[in-house]
């Protein structure tokens, strides 16, 4: 069965933000401060932490992929025949607040460029929000340890979230995932490996006991089990000896109920090299019998993987 290869033509990376009706923020952060600050004071960190569930559906970002977000001109867009305003090719503008990522897009004149805060834009700015300083670049993409912020320094990041949650309303986009939760991307994985990885949602059962007084609904699974840190599931996919993490970017082709979602958790070297989605070919990962085309083909798509897409490697396949 061939297909048009949407997941191709279009990158989800390069792929317009929706125009959300949010309030501007003011241009002066000490008056951002009191606006958060007017809100419930006695927050604590713990209070304001977001479930997991909350990130059900929302990507994965690695701080390269975040990086890209910054309110620019992309110049990798082709320039189309049809003159276009340079503001039709501006990039979203995300940042990432103890790993939460917001779309701030609608603040642009407050963190785009040319703003006060253009720094923060594509970046982990906890840190530095946390001990008000806006200006130490060594704080920036630093992943936030609340063991090194005192009472004062949690409290102010605690209030920061909550007013880009709750009283700005900035879209939540997922989860940066810092390099160090990431797998080691030398690891060998096998077949299994791949399909315990194919975007499936699993639950932990809370193993009740008879006597506890259990009014709930009898079909409760329990709490979603989602690796910490990640604002979904990973999505493993094997191409050409090498096993990506495409819920870094991938989740609207290869999600549950998606044109590609069948590639999940498979070796696809040989659908990928014959442009297929037959189900045969995506349950045979033979790639010896490939033609020149289509070893090629095969080529392409893992460099589109791995440098236009940046998802991430988790392993490397071994069988």
């Amino acid at each position: 069965m061939s297909c048009e290869w949407k997941e191709r033509a279009e990158d989800p990376v390069l792929s317009k933000s929706p125009h959300y009706q949010a309030p501007s923020v003011s241009s002066s952060l000490d008056d951002s401060n009191n606006e958060s600050s007017s809100s419930n004071n006695n927050n604590n960190d713990d209070e304001l932490e977001l479930s997991s569930s909350l990130f059900i559906s929302k990507r994965n970002f690695t701080s390269e992929q975040l990086a890209y977000y910054d309110g620019t001109v992309d110049e990798t867009i082709p320039k189309r025949k049809v003159l276009v305003k340079e503001s039709d090719n501006k990039k979203p503008v995300y940042l990432s607040l103890k790993g939460i990522v917001f779309d701030v897009s609608e603040a642009t004149n407050f963190y785009g460029p040319g703003g006060p805060y253009e720094s923060f834009a594509g970046r982990e700015c906890g840190m530095a929000l946390a001990k008000r300083n806006m200006y130490d670049a060594s704080l920036l993409d630093e992943a936030v340890d609340s063991s090194l912020l005192n009472e004062k320094e949690r409290t102010q990041l605690a209030e920061w979230i909550h007013k880009f949650q709750k009283v700005r309303c900035y879209p939540i986009m997922g989860r940066l995932v810092s390099s160090s939760q990431l797998p080691d991307p030398d690891r060998l994985l096998t077949k299994d490996d791949l399909l315990a990885n194919d975007g499936t949602i699993h639950h932990h059962n809370n193993n009740k006991n008879d006597d506890d007084d259990n009014t709930g609904d009898d079909d409760d699974d329990g709490d979603v089990v989602i690796p910490e840190g990640y604002g979904t599931v990973p999505i493993y996919l094997g191409v050409d000896g090498t096993v990506f993490d495409v819920s870094f970017g991938g989740l609207e082709y290869y999600g549950k109920g998606c044109p590609y979602h069948p590639f999940a958790g498979k070796d696809v070297s040989r659908a990928l090299a014959k442009m297929s989605l037959d189900v045969a070919e995506i349950d045979n990962c033979a790639v010896h019998d490939l033609n020149e085309k289509e070893c090629k083909t095969l080529k392409d798509w893992k460099t589109s993987f791995q440098d236009k897409r940046k998802y991430p490697i988790v392993g490397q396949l071994n069988y």
